[in-house]
């Protein structure tokens, strides 16, 4: 084929890796100087990038002086994500590695590249970054497709939807925190008990609403879809389901609020005290992540404890091992723990 001809297409990682015979991994390691490649196969992976034209990026001086993880999250304002990013920041301060933090939802000016985008993407690759953390975001699949052909590696904490196999998500063991939560509730007594969810679409929600459902059917309790609203991980959100519950006639309202996140789980009680009920002697709520809100609130907060810390830093250690080439090829689950508290007691009786 003609020169002309063979410049018409961008050079990628998967021509110079054919080209090869070595992984794109080990294709990006090359190209970036890393450490763990051999002298031989630097050389051949950057005289094979040569002959097919791949441009490559010189990287800021800066960059080689500490290793950088980017992180792309929906939002800073939850607790629950800045647990994670804590454990993140104290991982990668371990292992002599930066961390760049940026909001998907960040008003950026117009010449400048929006977090996720291929661009942005590509600039991150160029900089020499160790890879990528998505706290809970969606994962699609030209994201994917994109980190896949730039070797940069990526994993994906708590992801809003089901990401693909060959992305390692990292979490907790969400189902078993909810069969724990009602579990709890059911054995104080309680059998009109409520879930208050968080956005329909998110994985750990969607778990935990299982967990719930699982322990109501595991001890013979119908489940009421009247008992089940919410829609996000919010004060207001939680408030305004446990309104609409709290409405409902009195012999079918709830004796008992499981609430998917402890802000969630705030607004119930608010919403318990505008019924004039008494937490817990009227009415139970249980939350779940235990952040600071849930020892901080009145009465002290019975939830589910995430290991937020502890998962963030899983998060970099993985994505180390994946820059290595030796990560872990399944999904990550921590295990959750109920943390019992003042906000849940036997129901009051008829």
């Amino acid at each position: 084929m003609p020169a002309r001809e063979r410049t018409t297409r961008r050079v990628t990682i998967d021509d110079i890796a054919r080209a090869t015979g070595v992984s794109k991994a080990t294709v990006s390691k090359a190209l970036n100087d890393r450490h763990d490649v051999s002298d031989t196969t630097r050389d051949n992976v950057r005289h094979a990038a040569a002959r097919l034209g791949y441009h490559l990026r010189t990287r800021e001086p800066s960059s080689e002086l500490l290793p950088n993880v980017a992180v792309v999250t929906s939002t800073f304002d939850a607790l629950h994500t800045l647990q994670i990013l804590s454990g993140a920041v104290q991982e990668c301060a371990r292992r002599g590695y930066s961390m760049s933090a940026t909001h998907l939802l960040l008003d950026v000016p117009p010449h400048i590249p929006r977090p996720l985008t291929d661009d942005w993407l590509k600039i991150i690759e160029s900089k020499g970054y160790v890879g990528l953390i998505l706290v809970t975001t969606p994962v699609s699949n030209r994201v994917i497709a994109s980190c896949t052909n730039l070797g940069l590696p990526i994993v994906a904490i708590d992801p809003t939807n089901r990401p693909g196999l060959d992305v390692l998500s990292i979490g907790a063991t969400n189902w078993n925190g909810g069969l724990d939560a009602t579990q709890h509730l059911i054995d104080l007594g309680h059998t009109r008990i409520a879930y208050i969810s968080g956005p329909a679409e998110s994985l750990p929600s969607i778990e935990r609403r299982q967990g719930y459902l699982s322990a109501l059917q595991i001890n013979g309790i119908e489940s009421d879809p009247h008992l089940i609203a919410g829609s996000e991980f919010t004060f207001d959100a939680g408030l305004e389901a446990a309104r609409k519950m709290l409405r409902l006639p009195e012999n079918d309202r709830p004796t008992a609020f499981f609430a998917g996140s402890d802000w969630s789980a705030l607004g119930a009680i608010e919403a318990a005290r505008e019924f004039d009920l008494r937490v817990p002697t009227d009415i139970s709520v249980i939350g779940f992540d235990d952040t600071a809100l849930a020892t901080s609130s009145a009465p002290r907060l019975t939830t589910v404890r995430q290991p937020l810390i502890e998962i963030g830093a899983a998060a970099v250690r993985s994505l180390a091992d994946l820059r290595s080439g030796n990560g872990p090829t399944a999904a990550m689950k921590l295990n959750t723990a109920l943390i019992v508290r003042a906000s849940t007691a036997p129901p009051p009786q008829a």
